[in-house]
């Protein structure tokens, strides 16, 4: 019995996306505080992914945070291929864009915003332990990784690493 159809199905996915950040700054800052400068950026969010056929599949997806010194948020578009590379395993390639808010807080000088967007590809295995639930991880690649805000220590405040891993569960319809 298969209750997700092989086209037309629909995924709703809850994920979690981390990097590291690719400072080049030292820990000693106009602020005398290193943790303004750790940056392992993890962002809660969501997407959906919808098939138009059994190999091919279409990703969009929204996650963001609030923390102390950072509120980032970022929306990914992806067209993608889907393998099966056994019984119950897929493995989902992707490419599409990124577009990133970066927000920097800082008590002494407010808060500073930078936009910017990237090409990125994508990597996914999913086991699927019923038709319709999917658990998964990616590995991403943003061509492109913008210096933060330059309202901040001569515009090196942050730099987002460009590779990112996002665990998953996915349910589908």
């Amino acid at each position: 019995l298969n209750l997700v159809p092989d086209e037309q199905a629909l995924s709703i996915y809850f994920l979690y996306n981390f990097r590291k950040n690719a400072n080049d700054v030292g820990a000693t800052t106009f602020y005398r505080d290193p943790s303004l400068f750790t940056l392992d950026l993890g962002m809660l969010g969501g997407g959906i992914r919808y098939f138009p056929s059994q190999k091919i599949f279409i990703d969009a997806s929204f996650a963001g945070n609030d923390k102390r010194t950072t509120g980032d948020s970022t929306f990914r578009g992806l067209l993608g291929y889907k393998t099966k590379i056994g019984d119950r395993f897929n493995l989902y390639t992707g490419l599409g864009a990124a577009s990133y808010v970066i927000t920097e807080k800082s008590p002494r000088s407010g808060e500073a915003t930078m936009y910017y967007y990237t090409p990125t590809i994508q990597a996914r295995v999913e086991y699927r332990l019923q038709s319709r639930i999917g658990v998964s991880i990616a590995a991403g690649y943003d061509f492109i990784a913008k210096i933060g805000p330059e309202k901040y220590n001569g515009g090196k405040r942050v730099i987002l690493g460009k590779l990112s891993f996002e665990p998953s569960v996915s349910l589908y319809f």
